[in-house]
């Protein structure tokens, strides 16, 4: 089957565990895109970091930002977008603060990307592969009464953070509290997810779910692997990732992604 769009997550499956694009995947995306088919990027990064690895590769495409909450055209200018309000934002974050302090939350809206402390290392070490700036402060004072939140992101030691999910996933039914890496937990509308972003961009292009190949690594690219015509897993996917992908590529340290592109692209 020929495969009309390219759906691939970012960190541990477009790059190598260094966060670094090959020169094997960049020349591939170039190749792909020549054919006239889109490479789209979907991400928990912000849009904006999302776009810096668009602009590496040297293609002009729509990003997928927070895990599907967010889409920005070609351009910059939003598309789609699923989150929570700000109330229920800082409700949430509130809540989990006050039974689970030692754990850092951070707010996500549009650029914004509000902590409490800018200068713990867990923090900085994120900004240092996102080159999101940060801002430091109280996202009740922060946000505007209309504004949009795409995720909170929860990170810490891992058990704790599943205390986290199990304590609050049946609270808010309303929300995606899940981990997408064991030290990552992240809190979406229920409504935003990779495969949702996916099925916006696949109308958008005229296209299926069947004409869909897509990429990834981790928990939170299960949905679009189960969506995708062919979900292809990464080699250093956890057992269960791998599980439910249509296949399994080699691991993202040695082109595992760009390996398979030129077997389906040629």
């Amino acid at each position: 089957m020929t495969y009309k769009m390219v759906f691939s997550d970012i960190d541990g499956t477009l790059v190598d565990s260094s966060h670094h694009l090959t020169p094997a995947t960049i020349k591939t995306a170039q190749h792909v895109v020549s054919k006239g088919i889109p490479f789209i990027l979907g991400s928990g990064r912000q849009p904006s970091s999302v776009r810096e690895i668009n602009q590496e590769l040297g293609i002009e495409m729509p990003v997928v930002g927070f895990s599907g909450a967010l889409i920005w055209d070609e351009h910059d200018n939003k598309v789609w977008e699923c989150g929570l309000t700000k109330a229920l934002a800082i409700e949430i974050k509130h809540a989990v603060n006050a039974e689970f302090p030692d754990l850092c939350c951070s707010t996500y809206s549009d650029r914004l990307w509000i902590v409490d402390d800018a200068s713990l290392p867990s923090l900085r070490f994120e900004q240092s592969i996102t080159h999101a700036p940060m801002t430091e402060g109280d996202p009740a004072d922060l946000l505007t009464d209309d504004a949009v939140v795409h995720k909170v992101l929860c990170t810490g030691d891992a058990a704790v953070l599943d205390a986290v999910q199990a304590r609050f996933a049946p609270l808010y039914p309303m929300c995606r509290i899940y981990k997408s890496q064991p030290t990552y937990l992240e809190i979406m509308n229920i409504g935003a997810s990779k495969s949702a972003a996916a099925a916006v961009l696949c109308e958008r292009y005229g296209i299926t779910a069947q004409d869909v190949i897509a990429f990834g690594d981790n928990y939170n690219d299960v949905d679009m692997l189960k969506f995708a015509g062919l979900g292809v897993a990464m080699g250093n996917a956890p057992a269960d990732v791998k599980q439910i992908a249509d296949k399994i590529a080699d691991t993202n340290d040695n082109d595992g992604l760009a390996a398979v592109l030129m077997q389906e692209f040629g």
